[in-house]
């Protein structure tokens, strides 16, 4: 999805981003939400062996901060919040160019909270944990904070799949206690008007 902000960054000549450059291998990469890791719910859970439904909000919560850190795509180092903190200052992040130049006319830069040394890593865990399981409180985390769109992951399926769920019946037949439903659909020409019947 685009929005103004967007559609303005990707219309500048010259496109910077705020790159970490990894102590441990010296590649530079962005960090994108992906590569910010921490406990997760599911692993707590297992590790307390309680359901997701059970697990103690606090000691989870705590245990997720304590975990969090960004992870080098490149080696695998990972990064805590106070090393993160150490790089801000000692000049082991830096303005990378992925398009344009210096000599260009306007600049995009792209840049959230992973690379801020006003940010913790605890408090961005606490944000995505309070967001969890609401799309639209997610959708606002990833915005206001990781300077992305929050997209749902979807599981697709196949025809064969959604035919097993029809418990065993074939193609055709119609379960004997089924609703009949009909619809009418009028189609014009920028639009459809549709009645449904039960």
């Amino acid at each position: 999805p685009l929005d103004e902000i967007c559609q303005a960054h990707d219309g500048c000549q010259a496109k910077l981003e705020w790159h970490y450059v990894c102590p441990a291998c010296d590649q530079t990469f962005y960090p994108d939400r992906e590569l910010f890791k921490f406990t997760s719910r599911f692993e707590f859970a297992t590790r307390t062996g309680v359901t997701e439904d059970n697990v103690n909000e606090a000691d989870y919560l705590e245990e997720a901060v304590a975990s969090a850190h960004v992870e080098c795509p490149h080696c695998s180092r990972k990064i805590d919040s106070e090393e993160k903190d150490r790089m801000v200052l000692s000049e082991g992040m830096r303005w990378v160019y992925t398009a344009g130049s210096e000599a260009s006319t306007t600049f995009g830069i792209s840049m959230n909270s992973l690379g801020s040394y006003f940010v913790t890593f605890g408090t961005l865990v606490t944000e995505l944990v309070k967001a969890e399981g609401d799309p639209v409180k997610l959708d606002k985390v990833y915005r206001g904070w990781f300077n992305t769109f929050y997209e749902r992951q979807v599981e697709t399926v196949n025809e064969n799949d959604l035919l097993l769920l029809g418990n065993g019946l074939s193609r055709w037949q119609v379960p004997p206690d089924t609703y009949k439903i009909y619809m009418g659909v009028d189609p014009q020409k920028d639009h459809f008007w549709v009645e449904v019947k039960a």
